[in-house]
């Protein structure tokens, strides 16, 4: 992780925003809940907006809803096995079409 003035960027959204559990992160504003997103399951800004206007429109109109689903879906996502090496901190991979077909499997058995 990337430190911020002697601090990493998690322990930065901590303090900024005082989250200590997963289910304060939904209360964040945009970006502070980018941010947890992303240093919690290694996405990136664009990974974090196709899965929420993905949510969006698929029924997931509150922001408070929306974003339950949405880290419901990356802890799924991040358990998964995926190929390479093994770490405990990785970057979750789609590939080319991988999120959207990810999302529709995911929320069709959820």
């Amino acid at each position: 992780m990337a430190a911020i003035g002697g601090a990493t960027q998690w322990q930065a959204v901590q303090q900024l925003a005082g989250v200590t559990e997963p289910g304060e992160a939904v209360q964040l504003p945009d970006l502070l809940f980018h941010q947890y997103c992303s240093e919690v399951f290694r996405i990136n800004r664009g990974i974090y907006n196709t899965i929420d206007e993905w949510l969006y429109r698929s029924g997931y109109v509150t922001i408070i809803k929306r974003r339950e689903a949405a880290l419901s879906f990356l802890d799924y996502v991040n358990r998964q096995p995926q190929e390479g090496p093994g770490q405990s901190l990785r970057s979750i991979r789609f590939g080319q079409g991988g999120l959207t077909r990810l999302l529709q499997e995911y929320f069709a058995a959820h």
